[in-house]
């Protein structure tokens, strides 16, 4: 009797074990379809049905399924939302309307949608294409729960400019755009934080456009907004917060203890904002205005300017020099630079060759100048009736250099030379001389002066006939010896 109860008890055992196992096989396999399968879970509940309303919420987004977010819309409405998740997921995010919605994809990706993009948190503005329901469709491929919070909007009116990356300037204009289905005036105001500032436009026609002055004495801040009204409904929209800045007008060069030398090129940097699209430049020494460096320029921040303090102060050294940049149109913006130094002007003297100098071809000239300019080089050219000759680059600025005059210059009596620092600092003119050409014949590569062939052959036909009478000399006196 034990021995029957044993078995069944066996029997029993091992028949629950085969079913749990197959129960567990069963589950398993239905995760893996789940899992495979987007799951829709259909939000009816956070439909928004006033239209231009708002809406804040969360919704639960299990592993791979695709929930949907439905709202109701009137033509020329549009949408505006932002979105994040805890915890923090990457998740797919699409507009698509009641029609796409109910296709229902197996892999959660509509066809026909708008995919805005993926992201764990982000904010935009959607247009609908038609009247009627949509959906915010949120879409998690991962294998994580998360929950997504949201604000959601349904707008007639919608401020586009100014935004979180504006400035604006005063004693100027500010550029507002905006979108609106709503009647044919509106109204802008602007506000600081939550305070009323001013009434930009009153009773302006509703075509999404508009150009508004900002007053010169209104204060800088970053928490401005624009707040637009439409005057028969009483519907509004702020802007986002934008900046409001003065005009100014800064100088980044010359920088302070800057050493400026006459004649040299320097760039002129400034940064001018909220000013008009061109400046003049002047030049101040201890304050008083000394020369005019631009009439107008562009208003583009930079200027190369040949430095040049007038005859006037050209001989002194001064650390009291400013650059002063203004507003072509608004002289009261005014920039300054910190204060720099321009030396006297160079000098450069050439010592030789002098007037009236005689050279040939061929034979070595020596150059030699002097000069107070700090250059490591100067540039030498040989000229001839504004005409460069030969152009001898980088030589060392020692006060003195051997040239080798080339064999086939021509003759001519006036020829001179130019010395001239690469950085335009110094220059000098010499006074005229000549150059002779001296006729040479070439053999096996070398130039030897006709005048040397001469003097060559008239030296051996000299020598030739000296040795020949030397030897019938010899002959003579040989023979008499014999005869005797």
């Amino acid at each position: 009797m034990k021995s029957k109860n044993l078995t069944g008890i066996i029997v029993s055992a091992i028949f629950s074990i085969l079913i749990l196992n197959f129960q567990f096989i069963y589950i398993f396999t239905d995760v893996n379809y789940y899992t495979q399968e987007y799951s829709f879970q259909n939000d009816s509940s956070k439909e928004i049905n006033k239209i231009k309303s708002a809406v804040a919420g969360s919704l639960d987004l299990d592993e791979t399924s695709t929930s949907g977010l439905w709202v109701w819309v009137e033509s020329d409405d549009w949408i505006t939302f932002e979105f994040w998740t805890i915890p923090s997921t990457v998740i797919e995010v699409s507009f698509v309307d009641e029609t796409e919605w109910n296709t229902k994809p197996k892999d959660g990706i509509f066809t026909n949608g708008t995919f805005w993009g993926e992201g764990s948190e982000g904010n935009g503005i959607f247009y609908p294409s038609h009247e009627g329901t949509w959906i915010i469709v949120f879409r998690n491929p991962t294998y994580a729960s998360t929950e997504v919070y949201y604000n959601i909007e349904i707008s007639p009116l919608i401020i586009l400019n100014p935004s979180l990356s504006t400035t604006a300037y005063t004693d100027s204009t500010l550029e507002i755009t905006w979108k609106s289905n709503l009647g044919a005036w509106v109204n802008l105001e602007l506000y600081k934080g939550n305070s009323f500032k001013s009434t930009l436009l009153y009773h302006t026609y509703n075509d999404g456009y508009a150009s508004a002055y900002i007053p010169e004495d209104f204060s800088e801040g970053d928490n401005y907004k624009v707040k637009i009204t439409d005057e028969n409904s009483g519907e509004f929209d702020f802007s986002e917060q934008f900046s409001i800045r003065h005009p100014t007008i800064e100088i980044v060069y010359p920088f302070q203890d800057d050493v400026y030398i006459p004649h040299t090129t320097r760039s002129i940097i400034w940064l001018g904002l909220g000013i008009n699209s061109s400046v003049n430049i002047e030049l101040y020494l201890n304050s008083t205005k000394i020369l005019q460096i631009s009439n107008e320029t562009s208003n583009d921040g930079e200027f190369r300017w040949t430095v040049w303090q007038g005859e006037e102060y050209a001989q002194n050294t001064y650390s009291t020099y400013q650059i002063q940049i203004k507003d072509i149109n608004a002289q009261k913006y005014i920039g300054s630079s910190l204060f720099f130094t321009i030396t006297k002007e160079r000098y450069l003297s050439i010592l030789t060759p002098t007037s009236n100098n005689s050279f040939k071809t061929g034979n070595s000239l020596n150059i030699s100048w002097e000069t107070d300019s700090t250059a490591y080089k100067v540039n030498i050219r040989i000229m001839q009736e504004n005409i460069i000759i030969e152009n001898i680059t980088d030589v060392r600025n020692n006060g003195f250099y051997q040239w080798k005059i080339p064999s086939d210059f021509k003759n001519g009596t006036n020829y001179y030379l130019r010395i001239e620092a690469p950085d335009n600092s110094v220059n000098a003119t010499s006074e005229l001389f000549t150059i002779e050409y001296i006729p040479r014949l070439k053999v096996s590569g070398y130039n030897i002066p006709l005048f040397s062939i001469f003097i060559g052959l008239m030296v051996g036909i000299f020598t030739f006939r000296y040795k020949k009478k030397d030897d019938n000399s010899y002959l003579k006196i040989k023979l008499e010896k014999t005869r005797v």
